[in-house]
């Protein structure tokens, strides 16, 4: 039940930071997720979620068949990080609570960098997810723990293009049981969907599983289909919107044979005001010429520029400055990250020096 906490933590969480680059996570953030047995009406689970004004996750329920099980409750935020209650109930009896704290990247409010879950006492540490990304937002870096002892690690990114390579290694008794090798292919939308995961054997080669996500042009997804070993276990088919809802069907396979169907209906929360002013900071500055190799021009007609950073894919600040023209002579070649600080947010630009 702890790990899948922490994975629905991880998948639910929401977007506010006004940060322009090819992010939007419209169609990430959910209110309101039910699922119905075969016949379509009849519910058997339900999630409901809720935010606040900027987007931050601020409660969560989630019930079986009609049932309350899990509470997520007292959210309490210091800057980017987030402390709260995990409540689990069976048969409508309180059984355990636990406190959470999660710590959400600078670039939003839905990768999160730390995730810990402590004991009912509060202090004592059970288990720890602790999660890097780069500049772009990219992940290249995770560790999962229990009990203070490293259970999961992904690491040696590395990436080409949209698609990410990675070693999964599980370690038990703090020795290493197995490594596993994974391909993540992201969206052109976002990096944060997924159009394709894959994850091969030990030898690097032969495929185990494979999750292939497919989104329109708004970035809601349309399909979603599951394999092991290259047998079909898992569909979900015949998306139909209605605004910010989607139904869709839910099919299990086992043995090549369709086992059940479920039906399922997402509300996704509605499109935030930041995306809105992350769309006019797009339209409304501009940075050029790029690629570049003396100096760089900030082109701004609407907004009040207070600061200028560029730092390196690293993250490592070169230079601030608040001037509308920069010298960039003395950079090495390579690419280099813009974040201009507007008196309406921020916007990141990525440039090549040459």
């Amino acid at each position: 039940m702890k790990r899948i906490y922490l994975l629905v933590t991880l998948l639910l969480l929401s977007a506010t930071t006004i940060i322009a680059s090819d992010d939007n996570y419209d169609w990430i953030q959910t209110t309101l997720e039910i699922t119905y047995a075969e016949d379509g009406t009849t519910e058997q689970s339900r999630i409901e979620i809720s935010y606040d004004a900027e987007g931050r996750q601020v409660g969560y329920k989630q019930y079986s068949n009609g049932e309350l099980i899990i509470e997520y409750r007292d959210y309490q935020y210091n800057g980017r990080t987030a402390t709260y209650w995990y409540d689990y109930y069976s048969e409508g009896n309180l059984q355990w609570t636990l406190r959470n704290k999660t710590t959400y990247s600078e670039r939003n409010w839905i990768q999160t960098t730390l995730g810990i879950t402590y004991a009912e006492d509060g202090t004592t540490e059970q288990s720890r997810i602790e999660t890097n990304y780069d500049t772009e937002g990219r992940q290249v870096g995770y560790k999962q723990y229990s009990n203070g002892e490293l259970i999961i690690e992904y690491r040696d990114y590395q990436y080409n293009g949209r698609t990410a390579t990675y070693w999964y290694d599980y370690y038990s008794g703090g020795n290493l049981q197995w490594t596993l090798k994974n391909k993540t292919t992201y969206s052109e939308r976002n990096w944060i969907q997924t159009t394709l995961g894959i994850t091969y054997a030990e030898d690097g080669t032969t495929e185990q599983s494979r999750i292939e996500t497919s989104y329109d042009a708004e970035g809601r997804r349309v399909g979603y289909k599951q394999y092991s070993n290259g047998e079909l276990i898992m569909e979900y088919r015949d998306y139909q919107y209605n605004g910010r809802i989607a139904t869709y069907w839910y099919d299990y396979y086992s043995g090549g044979n369709l086992q059940w169907t479920l039906k399922n209906k997402t509300t996704y929360k509605e499109q935030s005001n930041n995306s809105v002013a992350t769309n006019l900071l797009e339209n409304s500055i501009f940075i050029y010429p790029n690629p570049a190799n003396e100096e760089l021009s900030i082109e701004n007609d609407s907004f009040t520029i207070e600061n200028v950073e560029i730092y390196d894919i690293n993250g490592k600040t070169i230079l601030s400055t608040n001037k509308p023209i920069i010298n960039i002579s003395h950079l090495l070649t390579g690419t280099y990250f813009v974040k201009i600080k507007t008196d309406n947010g921020e916007l990141i630009k990525k440039i090549i020096k040459e």
